[in-house]
């Protein structure tokens, strides 16, 4: 008797992100990175070792316990560091550790959720996500899911931060999003209008459709 498994390829791929997804931590210091240090063995103080080797320009750290060494904000004094930060980040043990602005304490910052994305190559999807969702929000991040097989099933995330200020002023957030002139993807969060998911549209849910 032959047993066919089939594995739970989107539970995989959203557990794989979740690993990956990049941290957006609000904070109201002035040219200030956030370090995520929880997956990292090495001690607190060998990271601020190489922090201070390698960035003259590092003012300050704020660090906030968690899992292991919790995540540590760091203040530079130009945007210019910041930059570099984010680009090359901090060598430690040989080891790479990535860092992401920080955004600011009014920022409305929002974690989606894709689907209905074309089946594209990352490098050539991911520009064409980002130009959709520009009129909504200051992309952040976005990052597109696939499976052990790099297989690609249409599904992503992105981060987008909504805020407007006197500079700019961007659309309201929709769960339709076009992309091009003849083709939509659909974007969920949390705390999103009720909408529904059998027809797409917004204000019904599915058990009224």
């Amino acid at each position: 008797q032959i047993h066919l498994v089939f594995e739970d390829v989107e539970a995989k791929a959203a557990q794989r992100q979740q690993k990956m997804e990049q941290l957006w931590i609000r904070s109201a210091e002035k040219n200030s990175v956030v370090f995520d240090l929880c997956r990292h063995s090495f001690l607190g103080t060998t990271f601020l070792d190489a922090l201070t080797e390698q960035y003259l320009d590092a003012i300050g750290v704020d660090h906030k316990p968690g899992e292991q060494n919790g995540i540590a904000i760091v203040a530079f004094d130009s945007i210019e560091a910041r930059v570099k930060a984010c680009t090359i980040g901090v060598t430690v043990d040989r080891l790479t550790v990535l860092t992401n602005p920080t955004v600011d304490v009014d920022s409305q910052v929002y974690g989606l959720q894709l689907a209905g994305l074309p089946l594209l190559r990352t490098k050539e999807l991911a520009p064409l996500v980002t130009r959709a969702l520009a009129p909504y929000g200051e992309v952040l991040h976005v990052n597109m899911y696939t499976d052990e097989r790099g297989l690609f099933f249409g599904k992503g995330s992105a981060t987008i931060d909504v805020t407007n200020t006197a500079e700019t002023s961007y659309k309201i957030l929709r769960h339709e999003i076009p992309l091009g002139a003849d083709r939509l993807f659909y974007a969920t969060w949390r705390g999103m209008p009720k909408h529904c998911f059998y027809c797409k549209k917004s204000g019904h849910l599915h058990a009224s459709c």
